[in-house]
């Protein structure tokens, strides 16, 4: 895929993140991408730790006791063990190649710190609407949406494994490169949204057109209709903050993932 190589998955939310790594890692092997597992000692944990009025409630006797510093390093050592495991486990099973890495410090913002050129920041939209709307999340997008990177937003649930690839007709030669390669390396249809534009020159499949009459969230579904699509490819810095707020709402109402192309590495940041 044009100048990308690695997906980046950040792990800190126990079992939950299993359909997070299978999702990622079904886009790695579709993509030939490798995978970084980064899990995340949240800082302001180790910070609280510290704090000798700090206190925690044990189960099951359900009793305030103070927080043992030495107890939260072992319990985030143990943590870790556990996502490399099912890290390495699931990627296993599905053929990518991936490593892992241990890093201390703010989980919204530590995987921008690794961050090289051809990587791609994977998020995964929460389960709950209301979730999409917590601090953690909200902070997590602004972060990685900031970082110059391309972006991989993943539905909440397990994806569909077939469907056509589906871009907007008026994207950038980038983001039409990269939806026509996916499509390819996938057997499927590439469907654009939008009036029939010159494509540009690029191996097969050659693209279908939709009407698309605005960026809203009924014409947007209107437009997808019943195509059940595997996955979405856009511009992520062709949106607007209310047409990208469109999008992960009618995104995750259809369980489709979003891959949202950054620019080239020379022009990032």
């Amino acid at each position: 895929m044009p100048d990308h190589r690695r997906l980046l998955v950040t792990l800190q939310h126990g079992t939950a993140e299993s359909d997070t790594i299978r999702q990622a890692g079904a886009v790695a092997r579709l993509l030939g991408l490798d995978m970084l597992g980064i899990f995340v000692e949240d800082e302001a944990i180790h910070s609280l730790a510290s704090f000798p009025f700090a206190r925690e409630l044990r189960l099951p006797s359900h009793q305030w006791h103070p927080i043992d510093p030495a107890h939260v390093v072992t319990a985030f050592q143990a943590a870790a063990a556990a996502a490399q495991r099912r890290l390495t486990s699931i990627t296993q099973t599905l053929g990518v190649n991936c490593g892992f890495t241990v890093r201390r410090g703010d989980p919204a913002g530590v995987v921008t710190e690794i961050l090289c050129a051809g990587d791609i920041i994977v998020l995964s939209e929460p389960r709950a609407p209301s979730e999409a709307l917590t601090h953690s999340f909200l902070r997590a997008w602004q972060t990685a949406s900031r970082s110059g990177a391309s972006l991989l937003l993943l539905p909440p649930g397990a994806a569909r494994q077939d469907g056509p690839v589906i871009a907007l007709a008026q994207a950038s030669q980038r983001a039409l490169a990269t939806a026509a390669h996916v499509a390819r390396i996938a057997h499927e249809p590439l469907t654009l949204l939008g009036p029939e534009t010159a494509f540009p020159e690029t191996p097969p499949p050659r693209p279908r057109f939709r009407p698309l009459t605005g960026f809203t969230d009924s014409a947007l579904r209107f437009a997808l209709a019943d195509m059940r699509e595997r996955i979405l490819v856009l511009d992520r810095d062709g949106l607007t903050d209310e047409q990208e707020a469109v999008l992960l709402r009618v995104a995750a109402s259809r369980g489709t993932p979003v891959l949202l192309v950054g620019p080239p590495a020379d022009q990032a940041g």
